[in-house]
């Protein structure tokens, strides 16, 4: 065997299994693909690598090679990074949008109903300008 640390020839007595480290190697040849707990994020189902691009076509992510295979050959595909750059200003603009929506909405509501409590003070004071009228006839 050749020694780990110089690559020369090592003599058997020197060497010494290491449990925590063979256990870690075991597990991995066992378990070539990723851990099950990584699907959806970032790895491919189907190859097992990681989504690092992003098809504008289908709009979802890809690995490598998703784009060389049928399914995305030919698409528009960006970097996942900047894919996810722009994506997020889409969002930011979406987001101020309906912020500003629902600013509009409260402040109409908020109008609504001021209008509704002046509408029945009047209906209020209608009915006591009729009653008092109601009252001077008899």
């Amino acid at each position: 065997r050749a020694c780990p640390e110089g690559g020369g020839p090592c003599p058997e007595a020197r060497l010494r299994p290491c449990g925590e480290v063979a256990n870690v190697v075991e597990g991995l040849k066992k378990s070539p693909a990723p851990p099950a707990c990584w699907r959806g994020w970032g790895v491919c189902d189907k190859h097992e690598m990681l989504l690092r691009l992003f098809c504008e076509d289908d709009q979802e992510p890809i690995c490598v090679i998703c784009r060389e295979s049928g399914d995305h050959q030919g698409h528009r595909v960006s970097p996942i990074k900047e894919a996810a750059k722009v994506y997020k200003e889409i969002l930011r603009t979406h987001l101020k949008q309906m912020k500003t929506n629902v600013q509009e909405f409260v402040l109409g509501k908020e109008k609504e109903m001021k209008a509704a409590s002046e509408l029945k003070d009047v209906q209020h004071l209608f009915k006591s300008c009729k009653d008092v009228t109601l009252r001077k006839k008899h």
